[in-house]
């Protein structure tokens, strides 16, 4: 369940209850989300014809998969509005070799993994997000992460983190699927990539140049909700080794979105873990690696046991986002 922040304490009733109408709306559309579609066939791995189908349901943390009959609604159930579906795949941290490893986890076999569950559990997007350190400082595992994404028929979106090599990323990522930064529009949605990249540094800024630029894409499209989307934390995660690496200029974000209210939701990698949180209206969301995890709410740098990961999200045509994020075990090659 998401968790609500606000800034005054709840004085009353009535304010408690109406402090909830986020979370029980989000909880709806999390139902609606998971019952979409009726139950895919099982599918062999094939990377031409990456989550081709036309199926959408909730995976347990494991590739044994099981239906709750409570959330199944019938498949003759309509669409009565086109939705925008997106799948995350963040962090993968890839090697110029494919036997690299980050801290214990075979990172391409970790990111095909996720990539052959979600083809299986969660088909049929409209875009695939790729929110940055697609590399583990080794310009050399672009050529890995382009061969395994190329014959997507969707488009791949890209952005840098921390470890990647931004100059060889563009050089490699270039030509369809892939698409690096900049924004798409579907479904009543804008979609903007942020570029938080900064040299010589784990955390991120975006800088004034790429604030004014949002501010102006965002007054220029008052009636499309909005998803920004960006690698470094821009709220805190209540972990303090990790909130010295965020985005630095995260209060002049923070200010900026609040003056326009059509964004709806804020996405990030770097962090290695799950959030699911509003704040004033707003859902922001960071999601696990597609390798190895980060402890929560750690003081200092310690792992998770919890497997590699990734995100759906199903963008409404009413401006609510449904999503999940997805643990996938059994990952060795």
């Amino acid at each position: 369940m998401p968790e609500i922040e606000s800034g005054a304490a709840l004085g009353s009733r009535s304010d408690f209850l109406t402090s909830l109408l986020p979370c029980f709306l989000s909880f709806l559309s999390f139902l609606s989300f998971r019952g979409l579609r009726s139950f895919p066939a099982s599918l062999p791995v094939d990377a031409s014809r990456l989550f081709a189908g036309s199926s959408l349901l909730r995976s347990r943390p494991s590739l044994h998969f099981k239906i709750p009959p409570i959330l199944t609604l019938a498949p003759s159930q309509p669409h009565v509005a086109k939705s925008l579906r997106l799948v995350q795949f963040s962090d993968p941290h890839l090697f110029g070799t494919a036997d690299g490893a980050l801290r214990g986890v075979a990172t391409l076999p970790a990111l095909k993994a996720t990539m052959a569950h979600a083809e299986r559990y969660f088909r049929c997007p409209d875009a695939l997000l790729l929110t940055g350190d697609l590399v583990q400082d080794d310009p050399g595992g672009y050529a890995l992460l382009r061969a395994t994404f190329e014959s997507s028929k969707v488009p791949v979106y890209c952005l840098a983190g921390n470890h990647d090599v931004p100059e060889k990323m563009n050089a490699t990522l270039q030509g369809a699927p892939f698409q690096v930064g900049g924004r798409f529009i579907d479904a009543g949605w804008l979609v903007v990539m942020l570029d938080t990249w900064k040299a010589k540094s784990t955390g991120g800024r975006l800088g004034k140049s790429q604030l004014s630029n949002l501010e102006a894409t965002l007054a220029g499209h008052p009636d499309l909700h909005v998803l920004l989307c960006l690698h470094h934390h821009p709220v805190a995660m209540d972990s303090r080794w990790l909130d010295k690496v965020g985005l630095d200029d995260a209060a002049e974000f923070l200010a900026l979105i609040a003056r326009f209210p059509q964004v709806r939701g804020v996405l990030w990698g770097h962090v290695h873990q799950s959030l699911d949180r509003f704040l004033n209206g707003v859902r922001f969301m960071a999601s696990p690696a597609t390798c190895a995890q980060f402890l929560p709410r750690s003081a200092d740098f310690a792992l998770d046991w919890r497997p590699p990961g990734y995100r759906v999200l199903e963008l409404l045509a009413d401006g609510t986002i449904a999503t999940e994020v997805v643990w996938v075990e059994n990952t060795a090659p």
